[in-house]
């Protein structure tokens, strides 16, 4: 498939929330996209839709039930009247039909909608081509976009893996608190930040080896690597617990699971709050990341564990990890080969 796909992404730089189409489509590293950055739609952008197979609008709403980025079809507007100097995606579109009989939506086109209440301002590139993967995975799938299937070989190769839905599922906790475990999402930031603020300085040790204060541990930059992941290189789990009654969440614990450059093998970390351990999520989460180890086909996960984090051993020997002396007398590593 070579179609020729243009991102025009749109909207107020000088409102913060409003802005997000811009930064998007002005942070894209795609070559096989040609991105475009614009304060309003304007009739100009018809010559530039014209020459595009696939066009994909990235805006930002204002309210949204859903905090993922959402994916719609679009199609040329009934009527092709532009009031005054601007237009909206379909407007445009329909502009584009009328003067040159060809418009993207004679193939695809859709809209990324960003939801600014749960999208912060990420100025990194890779975060704006991992939001741009996942539409332009989706902008492929749209009901209504093909007459005929599209195969999955004939997909444009992903910059980022989207997310993977698989490994979401619900569990319950010793207590019998239910609980969903799922990937880590970028939106999952103030909950990490109220996450740290429930570690007591020996969970924060045993994680890290050293104490690190709090102010660094939930700091924006820091945060921003932590929830925006590239999953092609490692994966974190979170265990989420939302309240039935106030429907507000809360993260409980984290498992991480980071492949080892230029090998075939992975390190995992877990840390669980302290109100919430010895309920067996540690166990699940190292189950599970056993599972994606598995998916991956991975060869061998380890983990360098201290002395003194008895429980960590624990978990680890009863799922068949070996656990071995190292050369610092403080540490031990655990290690099982993937079958």
């Amino acid at each position: 498939m070579n179609a020729h796909t243009i991102a025009i992404g749109y909207g107020n730089e000088l409102r913060s929330d409003d802005g997000i189409g811009q930064r998007v489509a002005k942070a894209l590293q795609l070559s096989q996209v040609k991105s475009i950055a614009v304060h309003q739609l304007t009739p100009e952008l018809a010559e530039v839709l014209a020459r595009a197979d696939l066009a994909i609008f990235i805006d930002a709403c204002l309210i949204s039930e859903s905090s993922q980025v959402q994916v719609q079809s679009l199609s040329p507007a009934s009527c092709n009247m532009i009031a005054g100097h601007t237009a909206d995606p379909r407007s445009l579109l329909a502009l584009t039909q009328a003067i040159y009989c060809h418009c993207p939506a004679d193939i695809a086109a859709g809209e990324m909608i960003l939801n600014r209440n749960h999208i912060p301002t990420y100025p990194y590139p890779d975060t704006a081509a991992r939001m741009f993967s996942y539409m332009w995975q989706s902008s492929y799938n749209l009901r209504g976009i093909y007459e005929t299937p599209v195969k999955q070989d004939q997909l444009p190769k992903l910059a980022i893996r989207p997310y993977p839905t698989q490994y979401v599922s619900q569990w319950t906790m010793r207590n019998g608190t239910p609980v969903t475990i799922r990937p880590i999402r970028p939106e999952d930031e103030p909950l990490m930040v109220q996450f740290h603020q429930t570690l007591s300085e020996q969970s924060v040790y045993f994680r890290y080896f050293h104490l690190i204060k709090l102010q660094s541990r939930v700091a924006h930059e820091r945060l921003t690597r932590i929830c925006f992941i590239d999953y092609d290189r490692e994966i974190a789990l979170v265990v989420e617990y939302q309240n039935p009654e106030t429907q507000t969440r809360k993260i409980l614990a984290v498992g991480r699971l980071s492949k080892i450059h230029g090998t075939n093998t992975a390190e995992f970390a877990i840390v669980v709050c302290d109100r919430c351990q010895c309920q067996g999520i540690g166990t699940e989460l190292l189950q599970r990341l056993l599972q994606v180890s598995r998916d991956e086909q991975l060869t061998r996960i380890t983990a360098d564990i201290l002395v003194d984090n008895d429980l960590m051993q624990k978990v680890c020997e009863n799922l068949g990890f070996r656990i071995e002396r190292t050369d610092d007398p403080t540490v031990v590593k655990a290690q099982i080969e993937i079958k």
